[in-house]
């Protein structure tokens, strides 16, 4: 089942529906890869690398933002920087849908840790199994909630505050993956959203092209920007899904 997940990550590229606070035109989509696709219970923030075409778009109307961007460029790129470096955020007033809930949003951050060379530069973070996000979530109060249970741990009393888990275990707090395996839930979030749809495409697939352009149309749909050679899909508030215009990107 994994033969064909991204590159050398086994992995997923999974579509959140997205739209700005101070937007009522209508919804669009952030797309991110996940090696951890059965965390997404899990999830409580995005975040987007300072040079991704949607912090791009966002800062050219938000000042602030353009000054936080400079200044995760003084890090510089290389890991070994980034990893030392203090975790910050700047929030984007975008709200990222839940793929399986969606009165689920998650706050979507420009983050200093997130490099645009790795999947599509955007991530959804799992802070209780993830050192980074765990780190970064204490520094901004938006909490954990643990999705992997340790073995011989009882699930209503485990609880992470300082340090993350990222050992093997079964799944709690995550609704229909509740006492699976991580492996078997990965692959139940995997068939699930491939048969899920927003407008007529899969919510996850495992094969993509993480092209600039097709990133930089992503980011123009969302913040309402001119874009007028690519017929990207947007989904209106209130209605279903609608038909796909022809060669809207998938």
């Amino acid at each position: 089942m994994q033969k064909n997940w991204i590159g050398r990550s086994e992995g997923l590229l999974v579509r959140f529906g997205a739209r700005s606070e101070d937007d009522t035109s209508g919804e669009t989509e952030l797309e991110i890869f996940t090696t951890r696709p059965d965390t997404l219970f899990g999830a409580k923030f995005m975040a987007i690398a300072p040079d991704h075409p949607l912090a791009q778009a966002a800062a050219k109307n938000n000042p602030k933002l353009q000054a936080f961007i400079e200044e995760c460029k003084k890090i510089g790129t290389a890991q070994a920087e980034i990893d030392t470096a203090e975790k910050l955020g700047f929030d984007t007033d975008i709200r990222a849908v839940h793929p399986f809930d969606p009165a689920w949003q998650l706050p979507v951050y420009v983050a200093n840790f997130i490099l645009m060379e790795y999947g599509t530069g955007a991530i959804f973070g799992c802070p209780a199994h993830d050192q980074r996000d765990l780190d970064f979530v204490n520094k901004y109060d938006l909490g954990n909630v643990p999705v992997v249970c340790p073995p011989g741990q009882d699930p209503k009393s485990f609880v992470i505050t300082d340090t993350a888990y990222d050992g093997d275990g079964l799944m709690i707090n995550s609704r229909f993956l509740d006492g699976m395996t991580i492996d078997a839930a990965k692959d139940e979030v995997a068939k699930r959203l491939e048969t899920q749809t927003r407008g007529n495409a899969p919510v996850a697939q495992r094969q993509v092209n993480f092209s600039p352009a097709r990133l930089g149309h992503l980011a123009a749909a969302l913040l309402g920007l001119p874009d007028p050679d690519h017929p990207l899909r947007k989904v209106r508030r209130g209605s279903s899904a609608g038909e796909r215009p022809a060669g809207a990107v998938a």
